[in-house]
């Protein structure tokens, strides 16, 4: 991993060591992991672009609201938006490059794998609930991949689980991937 500033220091130097600013991104080294371009997501996409007003800032607490992941695996605003926040939410999507390709593929293998998983557990109350907890809770202090997707796919039982087991786990703590 390496960190990624929010806020690009070439046009924000004084933001440079601000923690707020900084974000450990998803891969380190994008030619070490020989990616063509279009699978380049997060900060290594977005390079130094940035606008204050249409960037949904991923600790932002309310960040997860503005996406909806799809069974196939593609990110997109969601349906419930203002066309304000659709706009932004759009704009998020497109600068990190949060549909590309590698991450569509990943991310609907992750949710086709727990969403099979969930449905055999639908009569085991507990168990989904366990299984929840392990996919949702810090796991040698991190999350499993794709939380944000696997959060939403949970719904208000993921929701109660966070608040009830996952103690480390707030919004405020999350990504859109």
């Amino acid at each position: 991993m390496h960190l990624d500033h929010v806020r690009p220091r070439s046009k924000f130097p004084a933001d440079t060591f601000d923690h707020h600013n900084l974000l450990l991104s998803a891969i380190d080294d994008i030619s070490f992991r020989k990616l063509i371009k279009r699978d380049v997501f997060g900060g290594h996409a977005r390079s130094n672009h940035y606008s204050k007003s249409d960037f949904i800032h991923p600790i932002r607490p309310d960040c997860q609201r503005f996406f909806h992941y799809a069974s196939d695996g593609r990110i997109e605003p969601a349906l419930t938006l203002s066309e304000s926040n659709k706009r932004k939410a759009v704009y998020t999507i497109a600068i990190l490059n949060l549909n590309a390709p590698l991450l569509i593929n990943s991310r609907r293998r992750w949710l086709e794998t727990l969403e099979e998983e969930i449905d055999q557990l639908l009569e085991m109350p507990a168990a989904l609930e366990n299984f929840a907890e392990a996919e949702l809770c810090l796991t040698n202090n991190k999350l499993r991949p794709f939380h944000s997707a696997v959060r939403e796919r949970f719904g208000a039982l993921g929701e109660r689980v966070i608040r009830q087991h996952c103690i480390h786990i707030t919004s405020d703590h999350e990504t859109p991937l």
